[in-house]
């Protein structure tokens, strides 16, 4: 159920979102942490509105009452919540017991993470509930599990494989999301089709009037469409598609940035590399993949 929208507050997208990607160290003591939560209000106390940081929130038992951007959502027995960076969250006060296991992590971890799944950190398309089989729920579990004892244990940390289990949860989170077990961003319908559209054709495509075109409407009311429900414009979302794409190509597979550009349907390896920069804080594709490299595990 989506409340009234207030787009002041609405996330955006592009290099302000995906934050600086400097100095990516891992620091996972600093930059992850795991909390379990026995009521309501706990939960409330430790989610804060905060630009630096997601959650995801692994709810074992109970029932409560959120609301991410003005979607709300129900905490439910062997769900999981996904809260990513920027989101306007409000939490209805309870003092009703529940079992939740909260992640949270901060926008340097999220770079790495959302490079293994834009389905749940596309901030306009992202999943804000799963529903998972209870097989796959209490697989998850024993990951965090994994990653709570390497935290615990300083002396021993190991800081790769806290992030490879983490990943391995954001995989398998982004496998399990069905049109039958999630609940999205996005219910207008306009828009969905537009994104949809998007899905099957950004590569080759990246002019706004054949979109509009091809779902009966101007780009004048496409653009409105856009900015009352999300905060953004339909370029802005094919700019984004794009650039996670890139990204993507560039950490998994063994294409040339030449080689890459030319895929995604740029006409020189100079304009994609414009491109690039543009929506990455000024990062050359070639700076990128340097910078990822130096945490190996991010590449497996």
């Amino acid at each position: 159920m989506l409340r009234k929208t207030r787009t002041s507050h609405s996330p955006t997208v592009g290099g302000a979102f995906w934050g600086k990607l400097n100095n990516i160290r891992m620091n996972a003591e600093n930059k992850i942490k795991i909390i379990r939560i026995k009521t309501i209000n706990k939960l409330k106390e430790e989610i804060a509105i905060s630009e630096n940081f997601g959650y995801f929130i692994f709810c074992i038992s109970g029932k409560g009452l959120l609301y991410i951007d003005n979607y709300e959502i129900q905490i439910n027995s062997n769900s999981i919540i996904n809260i990513i960076a920027n989101s306007i969250i409000e939490i209805e006060s309870s003092k009703q017991n529940i079992d939740i296991i909260l992640i949270k992590y901060n926008k340097e971890i999220k770079e790495i993470l959302s490079i293994h799944s834009l389905r749940l950190f596309c901030p306009v398309t992202g999943a804000l509930l799963i529903k998972p089989n209870p097989s796959m729920f209490s697989d998850m579990l024993f990951y965090i599990n994994k990653i709570e004892k390497q935290i615990i244990d300083t002396e021993n940390m190991n800081k790769d494989l806290i992030i490879l289990n983490l990943i391995i949860i954001v995989k398998e989170l982004s496998n399990e999301i069905s049109l039958k077990n999630t609940n999205r961003r996005i219910e207008n319908k306009t828009i969905l089709k537009f994104i949809n559209l998007v899905d099957a054709n950004f590569k080759n495509n990246k002019n706004l009037d054949f979109y509009s075109e091809q779902i009966f409407i101007s780009n004048k009311s496409l653009y409105r469409a856009f900015k009352d429900n999300l905060g953004i414009s339909p370029k802005e979302f094919i700019n984004f598609k794009l650039s996670m794409e890139a990204k993507k190509m560039i950490l998994h597979s063994n294409l040339s940035i030449k080689e890459i550009s030319s895929q995604l349907g740029f006409q020189s390896q100079y304009n994609f590399t414009n491109f690039f920069k543009n929506n990455n804080n000024n990062t050359s594709p070639s700076g990128y993949k340097l910078l990822m490299s130096k945490n190996h595990i991010i590449l497996s």
